[in-house]
């Protein structure tokens, strides 16, 4: 009987210790699955993020043209190409694994075809948009599978540990059981438990700092993910903004969302290189307008400059001592400097910061560059390059537009057309470098005679020409001989040696009563021109009026 009766607590307890070690194996072996399906869905993640940079930087090659954005979506691709070639082994036969795995590596393929043909052609908006509008498309169905995939694992886990939970209540009601019949064994089953719930727990404790891990890492890449999205809507609205002043505006909103815990302003280097003006602040930063180039210590050196790393060497251009970790980010294009990003950051300054600071004043600095290209431009398509006044072809471009304003408000619009008497001498006697200096001093005077919505041109050669906007007979002569006057008074040296006297022929028409449209009405001024030359002269003659009226002064 006793031997039956050991037997029979011997299978008890061999039974109890079997089921409990088979629990402690489903368990380790759940738990195994579970780190493999998070490091799955982590370097999954990664995967994406990488080729949202991918797409990030293809994005900005379309935009900018520029080479490097290209190159670097490539070797992001090839980066996923990694991951995705280590998570394969970790996938399963499940048909949603397949699935995803399939449908990764088509979308891959169908992203080196397009960045393949992106290369090849021409980035207009056209093909911007197609590029944007599939990688987008390809992006939101990989979300959508590895979604699915979370469910799926979600769905396996519970059943892992509901099959567990089973074998472990079998267990302790075995081990109840053999406890009835022989206390040593219940003991020792007991000790065997205790220890197998302590490495659980202890299992559950590193899963669960793991899943710690896992979602900071993942919320650093979301991040990071979202600044590269703004950067890249910064630089695509700035290659838009038609002017400096427009830049102003808008830099402040983009800086505020970049640095939300800092404050700063952006300087533009003036075209003289002698002094830097703010073009935009944020944070509430008080920052000075202007300050010479020399406060800047980030200027000096060409490099960024920190305060607190390495010696305690202060801009100039600070209100005071800024907090430490502060620093003047240069703004370079081709070697040079056009101006500074200044940043002040409320907590501690880190390497990332520095980073992504100097990403930011590049992008900037891009547009900057950019904006100074198209209103030199714009400006040497309206201006004469000796005097610096309008040119012809825009002085007709604006007196066709003043007709028709003055036009509509029954007002009309004046033009002088004036000529440097025997300018010939002065070329003959100074040579070219006399007559360009006669020239750029006339410009001088008459830019300062004038009111600011008048047009005062380089009509050709020494020949001048005003536009007044929305005046009469009377108010035209009389600032034609207000001009007349002054330009005998003015004195032009060239070496120190004085170029003589210097005067000047005027002949002026009246839109309302000499010429309604361009050619006829300065037709009409420059045969008064020429009436006040054939008179003598150094006057001034009406395209309605006789010359022989006006004596030379």
């Amino acid at each position: 009987m006793a031997w039956y009766v050991f037997a029979l607590v011997a299978a008890v307890l061999v039974g109890a210790a079997v089921i409990t070690t088979l629990s402690f194996h489903r368990l380790t072996a759940s738990l195994d699955t579970s780190n493999e399906t998070h490091a799955t869905l982590f370097r999954t993640e990664r995967a994406m993020t990488l080729l949202e940079h991918a797409v990030s930087a293809k994005r900005a090659f379309l935009l900018t043209h520029d080479s490097s954005y290209l190159d670097a979506s490539r070797e992001l691709l090839r980066r996923v190409d990694r991951e995705l070639a280590e998570i394969a082994p970790s996938l399963t036969d499940d048909p949603g694994d397949a699935a995803l795995n399939a449908r990764l590596n088509l979308i891959l393929t169908d992203m080196h075809a397009r960045m393949l043909a992106v290369a090849s052609a021409d980035a207009n908006a056209e093909t911007m948009t197609k590029h944007v509008n599939a990688d987008r498309a390809n992006m939101e169905e990989l979300r959508a599978l590895i979604e699915n995939l979370e469910r799926t694992d979600l769905s396996r886990a519970q059943k892992h540990e509901r099959v567990v939970k089973s074998h472990a209540d079998v267990a302790l009601q075995a081990a109840g059981a053999g406890s009835i019949m022989v206390v040593a064994l219940i003991a020792f089953s007991l000790m065997t438990l205790r220890r197998q719930i302590a490495e659980r727990a202890r299992a559950q404790d590193a899963l669960t700092n793991a899943n710690v891990a896992l979602k900071t890492k993942m919320g650093e890449l979301e991040l990071h993910a979202q600044e590269s999205l703004l950067l890249s809507d910064l630089g695509e609205i700035l290659q838009v903004c038609p002017s400096i002043e427009e830049t102003s505006k808008v830099l402040p909103l983009f800086m505020t969302e970049l640095f939300p815990a800092s404050t700063g302003a952006i300087y533009s280097l003036k075209e003289s290189r002698n002094q830097l003006d703010v073009i935009g602040t944020w944070g509430g930063a008080t920052m000075p307008d202007t300050f010479d180039p020399a406060d800047c210590w980030a200027l000096r050196k060409g490099r960024m400059h920190v305060i607190g790393e390495g010696p305690m060497l202060i801009c100039e251009h600070n209100d005071g001592v800024p907090p430490l970790g502060s620093m003047c980010v240069p703004m370079m294009r081709h070697g040079d400097a056009i101006g500074i990003v200044h940043l002040r950051p409320a907590d501690a300054l880190d390497g990332k910061l520095k980073i992504f600071a100097k990403t930011v004043a590049d992008q900037v600095s891009l547009a900057l560059a950019n904006l100074r290209l198209q209103e030199s431009l714009r400006t040497r398509a309206v201006r004469d390059p000796l005097t610096g006044l309008f040119n012809r072809r825009y002085m007709e471009e604006s007196l066709e537009r003043e007709i028709r304003r003055s036009g509509r408000k029954g007002t009309a619009a004046g033009v002088m057309m004036l000529d440097v008497d025997h300018f010939k001498h002065f070329n003959d006697t100074f040579g070219h470098a006399g007559g360009d200096a006669l020239l750029q001093n006339l410009a001088t005077l008459m830019s300062s005679m004038f009111r600011e919505e008048d047009i005062v041109c380089r009509y050709g050669g020494e020949e001048f020409a005003v536009i007044l906007a929305e005046t009469d007979e009377g108010s035209l002569l009389q600032r034609a001989e207000e001009l007349r006057m002054a330009v005998k008074t003015l004195h032009v040296r060239l070496n120190g040696q004085p170029l003589g006297r210097i005067t000047m022929s005027i002949g002026a028409a009246l839109s309302t009563t000499h010429g309604a449209t361009v050619d006829s009405l300065l037709a009409a001024a420059d045969h008064a021109l020429y009436q006040a030359k054939q008179a003598g002269r150094d006057r001034v003659v009406s395209a309605s009026e006789r010359p022989e009226l006006h004596a030379v002064s």
